[in-house]
Formats: structure tokens, C-alpha cells, sequence
């Protein structure tokens, strides 16, 4: 495809198409792609080219990692009439034709033995790797979660009770004891010592046991150096947390289909720091209990209702499942992607991709 110098190229449209057969994609798209109105279409050896009307369109495919990828530029001054309701239709076409297909997980029952025990006779190499890791049997349990987490939000992105509602009274008020009610346990844990430092009351709710992580934290040493200028750690602290300091990192965009190589950007002082996670929360959870501060631990949010003078927020003992209420100032939300209150203000919109 030769695109004159003049042209303007504006990118329309990107998906990644779940079939890992490209040359059936490009079928699809050659012989099925819905048209946008008064066009026609000149096939390509990756895709197809659509004009009329003083309007051009480019459609093309790649393949790379067990997956198809499509994108759709514009290369006239001038659009097609109604385009943008175009993309949608080829949105919706596409959906229809390559939906997301998914294996069901099988059941975990913890009274039945060892997760282990349970997922050996599916997944023998993934249990053969968690079962030499160090507490890698709550590792996959955990890994176990988001995977069916991510299958519930991408399978059936249907509207839930809300969990946060304004302006209604909770059924059992809490009185405001704290200024904060930070839920979420990794990152919430750092803010919630240096909001105790500054002396506000804090109270942290982590679903997990309290500074339990099943991943690498890396940071940069700038990064890190601002905890300790906050006054937060002492410089020996910060020093006793990092595990190795990398000399070196780098970024390179793939350009396997490519004409054009991108070139290679070093960055050995970016996210050079491995750190021990598990040790710098629990010196943060100290801070924060030292200041008159709670943790709330193998706690979950459930519900938050929110008033002029505060917020009452719900939360569940994973351990007796009983409920009990925080009443707060200000309620901070650091649950990260699997965070009910943030599918609610984004409207259940399901993850665009998993790293």
C-alpha cells in the first residue's frame, strides 16, 4: 500500500482480535467487514483499502503473540459520511464474530485440601513451579482469584448493587472516630503512615494478612529517596529494603512487522531498585499503628454511604464473616483494578488487558 507524502495519516481504530488464525481474520475482513457509506473496497495483502467520495480509509492486520491485531487509519483530508458511527458497527461486528472465548476454572473448595491437591489434575506445571516457591501456595491462591475475578468482569459485565451511595443514610451509622478509612493494603499502607505522621487518625482495611505480597516491587532510588525526606524512613531503612540495584534497563517497542526499527532507550536509573515490599509495609504499619492508627486486616469492603458530615463504610471479617462499620471523614479508595467503587464510576467497564 503507498500512501503519498501528502496524505494525512489519523489513526481510527485499534483491536486485538482473540483468534490466533490471522489468515481467517483477513478473510473475515475482506469479505464481511461492514462498509461505510458510498465506499469501495481495493484488497490488500494484510487488509483492505476503502475510497470513495474524496474519503480514503486503511485497514490492516499483524499477528504477534498468539493474536491478531487490527488498525484502521484515515488517509484523506475528507471523512466518510457518518464514520464515526461506522467503527462502531465494525465495533459490534467484530464482537460478534471473534467473541472472547474463555475455559471455565474448576472449583476451589478449601475444606476439600490444598488448592495444590485441587488444581494438579488441570494445570500439573503451574502447580509443579507454585509448589517450589516460598509460600507459593498462597501465591496461587491469590493467582487463583484475579483469574477468576478477570473471567467474572470480561464474562458478564452486568450491573451490580451499587457499592457506594450517596446521600442515604447508612442502616447503622458509625460515629466519625477517623479522619481516614484507606481500603486497600499495598500502597494504601504508605499513604496511611504518612497521613498518621502528619497527624491525622487513620484506619487501613486490607482483605490479605497485612503485608503479604506475591509480587517484586521495583522503584526508582529518587523515588524512594522522597520517603525519606518526608521523614518517613530514616536513610539506613530505606538503604536495608533494597534487595539488588540494577545497573542497567532499557525499552524497545516491537517492531517485528516493521519497516522502521525503533531504537533502544536505556534507563538504568528508572525502576533499577528491587525492593523488599513485605518489609517496607510492615515498617509503614508500624508508623501508622504508633500514631493511634488501626489495621484492619483479612477485612473486605462491602459498602459505602456517603453523607454531608462524613462517610460510614461497611466492612466484612473474612474470618468470623461478620460486618461491622468505620465512620470516617474521607474514605480512600486503593483497591486498584478489582475495585468495586472504581467499576462503579466507570461503569462496569471490563478491563482492556492484563499484565
Amino acid at each position: 500500500m503507498a500512501l503519498c507524502l501528502g496524505a494525512v495519516l489519523k489513526p481510527l481504530y485499534y483491536r486485538e482480535i482473540p483468534c490466533p488464525d490471522t489468515a481467517q481474520v483477513l478473510r473475515w475482513l475482506q469479505e464481511h467487514l461492514p462498509l461505510p457509506m458510498g465506499s469501495q473496497k481495493v484488497l490488500t495483502p494484510s487488509g483492505l483499502r476503502l475510497e470513495g467520495s474524496g474519503a480514503k480509509l486503511a485497514a490492516f492486520l499483524w499477528s504477534g503473540l498468539n493474536t491478531t491485531y487490527l488498525k484502521i487509519f484515515q488517509w484523506s483530508e475528507r471523512p466518510f459520511p457518518r464514520q464515526n458511527r461506522w467503527l462502531k458497527e465494525v465495533e459490534r461486528a467484530i464482537q460478534s464474530q471473534f467473541p472472547h472465548r474463555y475455559p471455565q476454572l474448576p472449583e476451589v473448595d478449601p475444606s476439600q485440601g490444598s488448592i495444590f491437591e485441587q488444581l494438579e489434575p488441570f494445570y500439573p506445571q503451574t502447580v509443579k513451579y507454585f509448589r517450589r516457591i516460598p509460600n507459593g501456595e498462597f501465591d496461587l491462591q491469590r493467582v487463583y482469584w484475579w483469574e477468576k475475578r478477570w473471567r467474572e468482569e470480561v464474562q458478564s459485565p452486568h450491573p451490580q448493587r451499587q457499592p457506594v451511595l450517596f446521600r442515604q443514610p447508612a442502616p447503622e451509622p458509625a460515629p466519625l472516630e477517623w479522619d481516614l478509612v484507606i481500603v486497600g493494603g499495598a500502597l494504601g499502607a504508605i499513604y496511611g503512615a504518612a497521613m498518621a505522621r502528619l497527624g491525622y487518625r487513620v484506619a487501613l482495611v486490607e482483605r490479605l494478612p497485612f503485608g503479604r505480597m506475591n509480587r517484586e516491587w521495583n522503584i526508582s532510588r529518587r523515588e524512594l529517596q522522597t520517603l525519606v525526606e518526608f521523614g518517613l524512613l530514616s536513610p539506613e531503612e530505606m538503604e536495608s529494603l533494597i534487595l539488588r540495584e540494577y545497573t542497567d534497563g532499557f525499552n524497545k517497542f516491537f517492531d517485528g512487522n516493521s519497516p522502521v526499527r525503533a531504537p533502544v532507550l536505556h534507563t538504568p536509573t528508572v525502576l533499577n531498585l528491587a525492593i523488599d515490599a513485605e518489609k517496607l509495609l510492615q515498617l509503614c504499619g508500624q508508623i501508622l499503628r504508633s500514631r493511634g492508627g488501626a489495621i484492619y486486616e483479612r477485612s473486605e469492603f462491602q459498602r459505602a454511604y456517603i453523607e454531608e458530615q462524613g462517610v460510614t463504610v461497611v466492612v466484612k471479617d473474612l474470618t468470623t464473616q461478620e460486618a461491622f462499620s468505620l465512620g470516617s471523614r474521607l474514605l480512600v479508595d486503593a483497591m486498584g483494578t478489582a475495585s468495586p467503587i472504581a467499576q462503579q464510576l466507570y461503569g462496569r467497564r471490563a478491563f482492556d488487558s492484563v499484565c
